[in-house]
């Protein structure tokens, strides 16, 4: 029996047991996404204090990895559009994620800093070409009902790449060292993709079903008349041209606290007395709070509204930035303040895609997306830098970095309540200001 038997017989499998395969569609996604965003970004802040003390490197220069990582990270996501009309979305995620296992292989051959940027440059283009795009797309395809809670799903798999494996790298760079921990992850990363890549289908009509939740809004007197009434006239009114430029600051801001704040974590635990075993205990409640956050971000959105949720997250995220300042305090301080903090990411990670859906109109959903990554992505390239210099000018220290990403978060929860009150206003007085 070759490949494509097995395949097809698994599947028949599956169907039997009356699991629609959107949701088998889901977990090969969450899998590609593990890998692609959670082994390959989320934990290498763990081997950040071992690449600084082996090879004698300065905070800046360690800050200059995850930089090229963003750099590379802006170019596939500005090719993206061409890359995916070139490949299928299936074909193409499989190749973005093998880029991410070349990337950590290359990282252990490293003897220095070029060689460095080089596995940094595979890891960020595998990661802007395979992860919420592709994602999304195919997501987008398979359910046409509980696509929020799919997202969701697959968003919190980054955190679980955080939970229990910043120890086992730890414990893996203490036996064997650095080289072999990072071959090791790299060649793991590359089997999961390679079984994310036969569990997902491009479309339900490979499998000759319909989609998750079509049959039932196809056949639904409600659906039926809300598209009528769609296709009419859509009266509602979205943020305008000259307002975008407030969004587009907003995504720069967030990089403080949601890309570089994330990523010095164990540089500033470290930095702070911390041993590497505690070091590696705290990433790792970030990272489980991350994706515990994640599905309380969309459980809560759901039944409290998607602004009241993004404001109660934002005042956390700012108020746990603030704790990152005092963990010399202690433990008990330290595991609170990471905790909390990891667990309020998702205010932006999560919140900037469902935001479109009220911000933007239909029509410019994607590419709005698509822009704001790219800001974003561009705004990580200096704030990732700048946290090494930073901390290198200030006698060692990430505190005042800290000081910097609470100031982020603030902000950004400050303009995310601003933009809801202001579509609010325009839309129930019919006034644009």
């Amino acid at each position: 029996m070759n490949m494509k038997d097995l395949e097809r017989q698994y599947t028949r499998n599956l169907l039997k047991k009356k699991i629609h395969y959107a949701w088998v569609i889901c977990f090969g996604c969450a899998l590609m996404f593990f890998c692609t965003c959670g082994l390959s970004c989320n934990v290498f802040g763990v081997y950040s204090p071992f690449i600084m003390k082996q090879f004698g490197y300065t905070k800046t220069q360690v800050s200059l990895i995850n930089s090229g990582r963003s750099l590379s990270q802006i170019l596939a996501v500005m090719i993206a559009g061409k890359y995916y009309r070139k490949l299928k979305a299936r074909q193409g995620m499989l190749i973005a994620g093998a880029l991410c296992s070349i990337g950590y292989i290359c990282y252990g051959f490293s003897e220095n800093l070029p060689m460095f940027l080089l596995g940094s440059g595979f890891v960020g283009f595998g990661y802007g070409l395979g992860a919420m795009i592709p994602i999304s797309m195919i997501l987008e395809r398979w359910f046409w009902k509980d696509r929020t809670l799919a997202v969701s799903l697959v968003s919190a798999a980054s955190g679980l790449a955080t939970l229990g494996i910043p120890s086992l790298i730890t414990a893996n760079i203490e036996k064997y060292g650095m080289a072999y921990a990072f071959i090791l992850e790299g060649s793991i990363m590359l089997v999961l993709e390679f079984i994310s890549f036969l569990i997902i289908k491009n479309n339900p009509s490979e499998l000759s079903i319909q989609a998750f939740g079509e049959k039932e809004a196809k056949t639904n007197a409600m659906y039926m008349a809300a598209s009528r009434s769609a296709e009419k006239k859509d009266d509602r009114k979205y943020i305008s041209g000259k307002y975008w430029f407030v969004i587009y600051i907003m995504a720069v801001l967030a990089t403080t606290f949601n890309s570089a704040g994330f990523g010095c974590l164990s540089m500033l635990v470290t930095t702070e007395g911390f041993d590497s075993a505690t070091v590696a205990l705290s990433l790792s409640m970030a990272g489980f709070m991350l994706m515990m956050g994640k599905f309380i971000f969309g459980i809560c959105s759901t039944k409290f509204t998607q602004y009241k949720t993004s404001i109660a997250f934002g005042i956390v995220c700012t108020i746990s930035t603030v704790m990152c300042c005092f963990i010399s305090m202690g433990k008990v301080m330290l595991f609170a303040s990471v905790g909390l903090y990891g667990g309020a990411l998702s205010m932006y990670s999560v919140g900037q895609v469902s935001w479109l859906d009220e911000w933007a109109s239909p029509e410019e959903r994607a590419d709005k997306l698509r822009l704001l990554q790219v800001i974003f992505s561009v705004g990580a390239l200096f704030t990732n830098f700048f946290s090494g210099v930073m901390a290198d000018a200030c006698g060692g220290s990430y505190i005042p970095f800290y000081v910097l990403c609470a100031v982020g978060a603030g902000a950004v929860t400050f303009i995310v309540w601003y933009t809801y009150r202001k579509l609010r206003k325009v839309n129930e007085q019919g006034v644009c200001d």
